[in-house]
Parts: structure tokens; C-alpha cells; sequence
């Protein structure tokens, strides 16, 4: 049990590694692509949003197949 919980520990300390590397762009964006990544990042989430509420829709319905 504790080789696996070293492992989880050295795996999540090479993330935080990772994402201190990169926490700062190296490249500079102009407006135009800054607007186009965050409308991107919203029709993403809008997507999500509409995937969540079918599932949910679904399941309240009963109608997700699963065998009772």
C-alpha cells in the first residue's frame, strides 16, 4: 500500500513540475487569438452543458438501457 501511495505522490509531484514550467506562456498572442481560445473554451463548456443535461434528462426518464 505504500509503494502505491509513493507512486500516486511522484506522479502528481512530476504534474506540479510540469505545470510550473509551463504556467507562463512563451508566446505572445495577439487579441484576435485570445478571443478565439476563450470562445473556443466557451463552446466547449456549452457542449458539456448539453451532454450533462441529456444524461441527466435521460436518467430521470429511466431510459439510459440499464438493466434494473
Amino acid at each position: 500500500m505504500k509503494k502505491i501511495i509513493a507512486q500516486f505522490r511522484s506522479f502528481f509531484t512530476a504534474v506540479r513540475d510540469v505545470n510550473s514550467k509551463y504556467k507562463e506562456p512563451h508566446i505572445r498572442m495577439t487579441r484576435t487569438v485570445a478571443l478565439s481560445l476563450f470562445m473556443l473554451r466557451l463552446y466547449l463548456f456549452f457542449i458539456v452543458a448539453i451532454l450533462l443535461l441529456k444524461f441527466i434528462s435521460l436518467a430521470a426518464k429511466g431510459g439510459l438501457g440499464v438493466i434494473p
